[in-house]
């Protein structure tokens, strides 16, 4: 299963956009006769002659994006061009890097992270960055985000690594979808009645976990509304600098547009332009990002809750707390 580790919308997807909103140009071509030169280097065939790509511009196609590195007549060569195929494509005039719309594209993606309490890629913990989960002495491990993979399991520092026969994963992404409610479940002992020795994870101490996660779908690609929120917030953030928003906020009335009016009782409410940010009265919504439709998204994709309390001891005694690495095992 291959997962996406990456952007969670695409710098090509971006560009497309930017072009859609009037910021950038771009040229239509079909390319043909695609032929490897070096690397991830490629020549092509385009048409119409005119009007010609330009060495500088970017071609786009699907989610890649390739720079264009020579044209001479008809034929041009692109640079990391291995994603572009023979087809329809479109030669975007930017004079940046890829590299700058990739900030505001992390940008976008630190902000929904941190109001959905998850993230949607694919996110490796391996043996030097461990998950460490305290027991609440059941035979359940519950997971602020959804589980793809566990690759091994240990109850505690100096126990032995579990067979993943001794344990279930719930991560399943269609049907049943566990995402909503990722867990970890230790498997019954068949001699041990009381299912306390060995089938529970102890309140006081943490178990080791290495694995993959995030919130994908089946094919492992990020969520379409996710992408969605995620390249709308980009746009945003592109069209109005921090500089731009600052002065807006600094310089924006008191009042707003109206935004509640009471006859009867005579009673309007303004807008306070500054409540929400910084962000002008124009802005199609007063949430967390003043998108209404940016924020619906993240209030749909929101993580479990995960609320404090305490947890019976069973009648039996938590082991002590034991160090290791520098943090409390």
């Amino acid at each position: 299963m291959a997962y996406n580790t990456g952007l969670y919308v695409s710098v090509a997807k971006f560009l497309r956009e930017l072009v859609n909103a009037g910021r950038l140009e771009a040229k239509s071509v079909v390319l043909s006769a695609k032929t490897l030169i070096a690397g991830n280097e490629y020549s092509f065939t385009f048409s119409p002659a005119t009007p010609a790509p330009a060495v500088g511009d970017f071609l786009i196609q699907g989610d890649f994006a390739a720079l264009i590195t020579n044209v001479t007549g008809t034929v041009l060569r692109a640079d990391d061009a291995t994603g572009i195929v023979n087809g329809k494509a479109k030669a975007v005039i930017y004079d940046g890097n890829l590299s700058d719309l990739e900030v505001y594209i992390k940008e976008a993606m630190a902000f929904i992270d941190r109001h959905t309490r998850q993230w949607f890629n694919a996110r490796t913990f391996d043996d030097t960055k461990p998950v460490l989960m305290e027991g609440n002495n059941t035979e359940t491990l519950f997971f602020p985000v959804p589980i793809l993979e566990i690759t091994t399991l240990k109850k505690q520092k100096d126990s032995e690594i579990l067979a993943a026969d001794d344990y279930q994963v719930f991560n399943g992404r269609s049907f049943p979808d566990d995402r909503r409610n990722p867990m970890l479940k230790l498997r019954r002992d068949s001699d041990d009645v009381m299912f306390i020795g060995t089938g529970k994870f102890m309140r006081g101490v943490r178990a080791i976990i290495t694995g993959i996660f995030g919130f994908l779908e089946e094919d492992g690609s990020t969520p379409l509304m996710i992408q969605r929120a995620t390249l709308k917030l980009s746009l945003m953030y592109y069209m109005r600098t921090l500089g731009e928003s600052a002065e807006v906020a600094a310089n924006s009335a008191e009042l707003g547009p109206i935004k509640r009016e009471k006859t009867d009782m005579h009673e309007i409410e303004y807008f306070d332009a500054r409540a929400t940010g910084g962000k002008d009265s124009s802005a199609s919504g007063s949430g967390l990002s003043g998108d209404d439709e940016v924020d619906d998204i993240i209030a749909a994709y929101k993580g479990p809750i995960v609320i404090g309390g305490t947890f019976p001891d069973i009648g039996i005694e938590a082991p002590e707390l034991t160090s290791f690495g520098g943090g409390v095992y």
